[in-house]
């Protein structure tokens, strides 16, 4: 296994946990949309997934057409 292909392994196992990360967060929220802190929260580490998921394809794209 070359560089490259560890490196594309890597990306898209991290790729996984943090969409399932962000879908389990999403799905926390459920139909009640409170102000809690705790929901709060959850809206932060969400966006925080969000970035991080569109990051890591990006990076997964690139690698990929080199």
């Amino acid at each position: 296994m070359t560089k490259k292909e560890k490196k594309l392994k890597a990306l898209k196992a991290k790729l996984s946990l943090y969409e399932s990360m962000y879908f389990r967060r999403i799905s926390d929220y459920g139909q009640d949309l409170s102000e809690s802190f705790a929901s709060e929260i959850n809206k932060e580490e969400a966006a925080i997934l969000s970035c991080a998921i569109v990051d890591l394809e990006e990076e997964i794209e690139e690698l990929e057409n080199k």
